[in-house]
Order: structure tokens, then C-alpha cells, then sequence
């Protein structure tokens, strides 16, 4: 039931951003009719992150990505830029670095 759990609750309004751990149990108030919810979605791993498949299609919804990758291979994919700017081939390793500046593909 509700009152064995801590909730922990705020107010939030229009254009505020929200910020937790994907593993932080969490919900909304509903949408109603006429109405929508926009949610976006970082995540960000260290470059030892390995790609460890799970059932439940979980992971990336990338067209190919889960047929690319096998269990311990870098988690690193062409369709997932790095923040720093470094690039990846199709076997997770490091191509080149971008100048600074360019754009992400």
C-alpha cells in the first residue's frame, strides 16, 4: 500500500525540468483529453560501460542496435553520440575525434 512507501512529492509546473535515477520509482499526475506529456530521455555511461542484453527489450530503441551488439561489447554505437565528441565505428571502437563546434550526426 501507499503508506508503506516514503513519497516524496513537489509541485511542478509547465516548462520546469525534472531530474532522478533512472532506477528512482516515479509517476505523473494523468493526462488529460486534449492534453500530452513530453518526456526526454538522457542517459549517459562511462566509456567501460558494456552492452549486458536483458529481456523486456530493454536498452536503447534503436533500429539494429541489439542485433549489432553481443554481451561485453563496448556500449558504443554510431546512433548513440558521445558528449564529448568522440565518435564510434559499428564495433564500438573510437574513430576520431570532432573539432570543436560540430555539430552531433
Amino acid at each position: 500500500t501507499r503508506a508503506d512507501w516514503e513519497i516524496v512529492s513537489f509541485a511542478v509546473a509547465p516548462g520546469d525540468v525534472v531530474l532522478f535515477h533512472p532506477k528512482v520509482l516515479h509517476g505523473g499526475a494523468p493526462t488529460h483529453p486534449g492534453t500530452r506529456r513530453r518526456t526526454l530521455t538522457l542517459r549517459f555511461f562511462g566509456e567501460d560501460a558494456v552492452y549486458d542484453p536483458r529481456e523486456g527489450g530493454a536498452g536503447p530503441r534503436v533500429r539494429g542496435f541489439h542485433e549489432r551488439m553481443k554481451a561485453g561489447d563496448p556500449f558504443r554505437d554510431p546512433a548513440c553520440p558521445s558528449p564529448r565528441g568522440l565518435r564510434y565505428s559499428s564495433d564500438g571502437n573510437r574513430r576520431e575525434s570532432r573539432s570543436r563546434g560540430e555539430g552531433i550526426p
